[in-house]
C-alpha cells in the first residue's frame, strides 16, 4: 500500500497528454537521469552559459505541473512531433522542477518515487542551502534511495564550467545517483537541530540575506510534509502559519512543529499519519490556491 501510493502520479507528476514522451525513457535511473538533457536544463548551467534558452523559458520555473511543463515543451517543438531526441527548445528547471521531472518518469516505471525538501551541505562548509532532491524506492536493497537530478547535470558538463566551479565539484566526491545521508538534511533534521540549539538556524536558508533562520526551517519543512502526500508545491509556495511574515512561532506552533518532525522522520509513519498531521496546516488552503482545473 506504501509503496503503491508513491508509484502514481500526483496531480502536479501526471503528465497528462504526454505519456508518449515519457515512454520514450527507460526505467534504469541513471539514464534517465542522462535523458532530462532532452527535456529540461538546469539553472544554474544557463546562468553558467554552458547552454543558451530562448527568452521565452525565463518563466518556465513558475510552471507547477509536469502536464503544463510537457504542453508547453510540445508547443515549442512542434515539429519534433512528440520525440524526445527533437526537442531543440528546452525548459529551464530548478532543482524542485527537475526532481518532480524524474519523480514523475519513474512513477510512470511503476517505480515508487517522491521528492523532498530540505537543504544541501553541499555548497558551503557552514551554510546549509535550500535545495530539493528526489528519491525513489530500491527493490534490490529495500530502502529509499536519494538522487539530485539537478547536481546530476551540472557534472555531466563539468568539464564546461569555469575552472573554479569544476574544481569545487570534483572535491566533492558526490554520487548524485546515491546521495550519502550527511549531503543533505531533510526539513524535519534541520527543525531538530535547531530546536534544541546544537546548530544555528541563521546557517540554513538561501543566498539571499533575508531567507533564512528558523521559519524558512519551518516552511521548507512543511512542503516536504506536503511532498510526502503528494501534493508537491513551488520552493517559494507559503499558504496557513508559513512565510517570512510569520516569522515568530510560539510555544504552541513549536511544539506542533516538534510533532511533524517526528512523523516525517520515523520509519513507521506512513501516509495517514503524513495527511493527518498535514490537516493541521490547512491542507484545503492549499488545494484551492495552487490546483487548478487544466484546459
Amino acid at each position: 500500500m506504501f509503496l503503491d501510493y508513491y508509484s502514481s502520479q500526483s496531480f502536479f507528476s501526471d503528465s497528462v497528454n504526454y505519456t508518449d514522451i515519457f515512454d520514450q525513457f527507460p526505467s534504469n535511473v541513471s539514464e534517465i537521469c542522462d535523458m532530462t538533457f532532452n527535456i529540461m536544463i538546469n539553472d544554474f548551467l544557463v546562468n553558467m552559459n554552458v547552454y543558451t534558452l530562448s527568452e521565452e523559458s525565463k518563466n518556465d520555473v513558475n510552471l507547477r505541473d509536469v502536464g503544463k511543463m510537457l504542453d508547453i515543451l510540445v508547443k515549442r517543438n512542434q515539429e519534433a512531433k512528440n520525440k524526445i531526441n527533437l526537442f531543440e527548445n528546452k525548459l529551464l528547471g530548478n532543482c524542485r522542477d527537475l526532481s518532480l521531472l524524474i519523480c514523475a518518469i519513474l512513477r510512470h516505471k511503476r517505480i515508487p518515487a517522491r521528492i523532498r525538501s530540505g537543504f544541501a551541505t553541499y555548497f558551503s562548509k557552514k551554510k546549509k542551502y535550500d535545495h530539493w532532491l528526489c528519491e525513489y524506492w530500491n527493490e534490490e536493497e529495500k530502502r529509499w534511495q536519494l538522487i539530485d537530478p539537478w547536481m546530476h547535470q551540472i557534472n555531466k558538463e563539468i568539464k564546461n564550467l569555469p575552472k573554479n566551479f569544476a574544481t569545487g565539484m570534483e572535491k566533492l566526491k558526490l554520487n548524485t545517483l546515491d546521495v550519502e545521508p550527511h549531503f543533505f538534511i531533510s526539513g524535519a533534521d534541520g527543525w531538530f537541530r535547531c530546536n534544541n540549539k546544537k546548530e544555528n538556524p541563521k546557517d540554513y536558508g538561501t543566498t539571499e540575506k533575508n531567507l533564512n533562520g528558523k521559519w524558512f526551517i519551518r516552511d521548507n519543512m512543511i512542503r516536504d510534509l506536503f511532498c510526502l502526500i503528494k501534493m508537491e508545491p513551488l520552493p517559494w509556495d507559503c499558504w496557513g502559519i508559513m512565510g517570512a511574515k510569520n516569522n515568530k512561532i510560539d510555544e504552541n506552533e513549536n511544539e506542533l512543529l516538534l510533532k511533524t518532525a517526528d512523523i516525517i522522520s520515523s520509519s513507521n509513519s506512513n501516509i495517514e499519519n503524513y495527511i493527518d498531521i498535514a490537516n493541521n496546516f490547512n491542507k484545503e488552503a492549499f488545494l484551492e490556491t495552487y490546483t487548478c482545473k487544466r484546459t
